[in-house]
């Protein structure tokens, strides 16, 4: 009786983890990206909700902050611009995201409900376009999973860095 249950406990401590952890996934790339991205200087991050609801526009700002911070970091640019300055015509590159799918989680939800209420998730198409000729050079979907988490995690804003940190892999696999 003891090791069938060891066992069973094991099993639940290793769902239990695996299911606490935040992911980032590139489910598709729909375009390989056909272009080095050293040749572009400036980058111009552009996220689009398509509800547009106010609330949107902090998830909004938090994917386009959390994907410049990764982008500065990591990336080919000189300079990263987001879409709502007043320098936007001047970047080389768009890197427009586009949210096609979220599913939220708010802190009060999770304080309620606990690991129960599931993750929160976000899925981005990921659109890079060349400035000049408006061409699209690299497309890809992108997924950010938050962790099924405790009463600190496992919120929309943690599954939004969590895809923002997929959208700066995909751009910088090609830098």
């Amino acid at each position: 009786m003891k090791p069938k249950f060891f066992a069973s406990a094991i099993i639940f401590l290793v769902i239990i983890i695996t299911s606490c952890t935040p992911a980032s996934y590139l489910q598709t790339v729909n375009k390989p990206i056909s272009a080095s991205l050293a040749s572009y200087r400036v980058a111009i991050v552009d996220v689009i909700h398509p509800e547009g609801d106010p609330a949107n526009l902090e998830e909004r700002q938090l994917l386009a902050r959390e994907i410049s911070i990764g982008l500065e970091q990591d990336g080919p640019f000189i300079q990263i611009i987001h879409a709502d300055s007043e320098e936007k015509d001047s970047g080389d590159i768009l890197i427009e995201c586009l949210i096609t799918r979220i599913k939220r989680m708010s802190r009060e939800a999770r304080i309620m409900l606990g690991i129960m209420a599931g993750p929160a998730s976000i899925e981005i198409q990921v659109k890079l376009i060349e400035q000049k000729s408006k061409k699209v050079i690299g497309e890809a979907t992108v997924t950010g999973k938050s962790s099924a988490g405790t009463i600190a995690s496992g919120t929309t804003e943690e599954a939004i860095q969590e895809a923002a940190k997929g959208v700066v892999k995909f751009v910088i696999a090609n830098k």
